[in-house]
């Protein structure tokens, strides 16, 4: 994957983890989820060093996630939970404001073999309506007491 100059592209080293279900008590008591925390965290951290800079951060507006998982052996999580801990990953990190931004998977992504286990990250932006100005504000529903203001529809 060759980055263009407004995508991030980068690559977590290591054997993927999917996230994991847990409620606040199983992420300090199970095992597996501290597992899948860490795994985020080192996404946050791989996302954050291998941006251009803090005025590149963070992607504003809808983006396009490309995730493409390399396992050594068939024994893996199901691809919504590993791309699940990319996106909070992300988020995480301070890359993307809301895994909400994520509105479209990019060609590729899924699981393969090889014999090195990593992540290889795609993250760009993309234009729902090319020509037309959309608003964003967040409601009071969602967060604090800010309005909905959700621009046209294409």
């Amino acid at each position: 994957m060759s980055p263009t100059k407004s995508e991030l592209c980068f690559v977590v080293p290591g054997r993927p983890i999917p996230a994991a279900r847990m409620t606040q008590r199983s992420k300090f008591a199970s095992a597996r989820a501290k597992r899948a925390l860490e795994f985020q965290q080192f996404v946050a951290w791989c996302a954050r060093a291998a941006a251009a800079g803090p005025a590149a951060l963070p992607f504003r507006g809808p983006v396009e996630l490309t995730c493409r998982f390399f396992f050594r052996d068939g024994r893996h999580g199901d691809l919504s939970n590993l791309v699940k801990a990319i996106e909070d990953g992300l988020q995480y990190g301070g890359v993307i404001e809301n895994d909400r931004q994520v509105v479209r998977y990019g060609a590729g992504t899924g699981i393969y073999f090889a014999d090195e286990e990593r992540t290889e990250v795609r993250l760009r932006p993309i234009d729902l309506c090319p020509g037309k100005e959309v608003r964003h504000e967040v409601g009071s529903h969602a967060v604090g007491k800010r309005k909905v203001r959700v621009g046209e529809v294409c």
